[in-house]
């Protein structure tokens, strides 16, 4: 969608540092998860902490379970950043880490062209269970 209205200088100045917030927000959960991987990996927790749990949950109150969920969604980002539009939530990485990797990146796309760009993590929960496949049904033999 085009619009002719021209911005003054002050409003473009403040339409550049508003989206610059919003890229920066977006990219955020990402930029955690690879922050959080690099310290579980190389194990740089331990200066302070036993384990990751603790460090986590001490450091950052933060539980085991949700930094990994952020850990696989910065996974997820490297799978399908090839593209122009990155998932911009957790929750929508969360759905494509249902899937192997190198499914990952067809079914974002597949999910960009379905909601024209504008997706959802229902929108992507429906593709994703399009990629899984059923468990086959087993015949019971009566005897």
């Amino acid at each position: 969608m085009s619009n002719s209205l021209t911005l003054t200088p002050a409003e473009s100045k403040a339409l550049e540092r508003c989206e610059k917030v919003i890229h920066g927000g977006m990219k955020t959960f990402a930029e955690v998860g690879l922050a959080l991987l690099e310290i579980h990996d190389g194990k740089l927790y331990r200066k302070t902490h036993a384990t990751f749990q603790e460090y986590c949950r001490e450091k950052w109150s933060m539980d085991r379970s949700y930094a990994h969920r952020l850990i696989d969604a910065a996974k997820v980002m490297e799978n399908v950043a090839h593209g122009q539009q990155t998932p911009t939530s957790e929750r929508q990485t969360r759905e494509l880490n249902k899937l192997p990797a190198e499914q990952q990146a067809p079914a974002w796309e597949e999910t960009l062209e379905r909601t024209d760009g504008k997706p959802t993590a229902a929108a992507v929960a429906e593709v994703v269970a399009e990629y899984i496949e059923p468990e086959e049904e087993v015949e019971v033999q009566e005897p």
